[in-house]
């Protein structure tokens, strides 16, 4: 295990990309580096629908809840 030093996360927190040249300087990219990729960026495409589902989930629940309290109370 390696130990982070604060100036390593300092610049993590201003510029991830920068971090990761730094990290990775002279590492050659390959096809699955590519497929990786892509991989992310789909996944991060469908982030916003993701969010949108989440959050109406909770607020269905959170009536649905209140409901049932307010049939028990009432």
């Amino acid at each position: 295990m390696r130990i982070i030093t604060s100036s390593e996360i300092a610049r993590y927190v201003y510029c991830p990309r920068c971090w990761w040249k730094a990290k990775t300087d002279g590492v050659k990219v390959t096809a699955k580096m590519q497929e990786g990729k892509k991989f992310h960026q789909q996944v991060s495409a469908n982030q916003p629908p993701a969010r949108f589902l989440h959050i109406s989930i909770i607020v269905v629940l959170i009536f649905l809840i209140l409901f049932i309290m307010w049939r028990f109370i009432a």
